[in-house]
């Protein structure tokens, strides 16, 4: 299994491996995964592999996937009836790239990133004025037509909140509606997969705030300035360089009409995060300890 694995690799076989090329991994490797079918789509969820140079120190195998993608019941089925293709193409590639099977590899993983996301429907980046608890930078990406598509709170790759449209990506561009996609993307300490329940919701620090507003503090037209100044500095940022006199009255408008629906008590982040992890089939691994790649490649 191990000589066929490799030689798919070397064929590059379009139906099994594709490359992906980094600076820092002398070896990597997008592995796509076949639909309930067994067939491999256009588009189709991908597994990253990378393997890092063999004399260095400490030589790494890094894993990057979307377990919901993969072995969730996105098309309504039940996850037992759309992953054992799936899996099988993996336990193949990675028993024979690393000498165990695709659960077993993650057993022994640990999780250094973690992105965690909900949707706003039927609705733009612009139609709220958002903000991020104990974020201190903001960036601001606006498209073509001038609209506001993404907000960067926090700098870095790691524990940085993102705010953008994602309508284009979900449904094409002749989508119909726009979808608002909150997306919290977390650092972790090197966190064993068993330990990912215990997680608190990270999208608690985000505070969307209504623009709508029947009588503007300091007039209709200074409102719209200052929803552009808070979505280019911040609105923390944005109140500090107004006048003085308007600082009192444009807080408390932004308090008067809060998101009620976007907050989640403890119990109910509790639940719907549990049920994400067992619709992923992550609740089937157990904690083993880590291994280094030697051990892996068996050299």
């Amino acid at each position: 299994m191990v000589h066929e694995a490799w030689s798919l690799i070397e064929q590059k076989e379009p139906d099994f491996f594709m490359g992906a090329k980094s600076p820092y991994y002398s070896s990597a490797f997008n592995i796509r995964c076949p639909n309930a079918d067994g067939v491999f789509e256009k588009g189709c969820p991908m597994v990253l592999l990378q393997f890092t140079k063999k004399d260095i120190p400490k030589p790494q195998v890094r894993l990057e996937f979307n377990p919901l993608k993969i072995f969730g019941s996105s098309n309504n089925l039940p996850p037992a009836m759309n992953c054992e293709p799936a899996k099988e193409h993996l336990d193949f590639m990675f028993t024979g790239l690393c000498g165990m099977e695709f659960f077993q590899f993650l057993s022994h993983a640990r999780v250094t990133r973690l992105d965690i996301c909900r949707h706003i429907l039927f609705r733009s980046p612009e139609d709220y004025l958002f903000g991020v608890k104990y974020a201190k930078s903001v960036q601001s990406v606006f498209g073509g037509n001038g609209k506001l598509e993404t907000l960067y709170f926090g700098k870095g790759t790691g524990n940085q909140t993102i705010v953008y449209n994602k309508s284009k990506h979900l449904h094409g561009d002749a989508a119909a509606w726009d979808t608002v996609r909150i997306e919290a993307r977390l650092k972790m300490k090197k966190t064993k997969i068993s330990d990912l329940w215990g997680i608190p919701n990270p999208l608690n620090k985000v505070r969307p705030h209504s623009l709508k507003h029947h009588k503007p503090p300091c007039g209709p037209a200074h409102w719209i300035a200052f929803q552009d100044a808070c979505r280019y500095r911040g609105i923390s940022n944005a109140i500090k360089c107004q006048p003085s006199k308007c600082h009192y009255r444009l807080k408390k408008a932004l308090s008067e009409q809060p998101v009620t629906w976007w907050e989640m008590d403890d119990y109910s982040w509790t639940r719907m995060w549990h049920e994400a992890l067992e619709d992923s089939w992550l609740n089937r691994i157990c904690a083993a300890p880590p291994l280094y790649m030697k051990f892996l490649a068996g050299e």
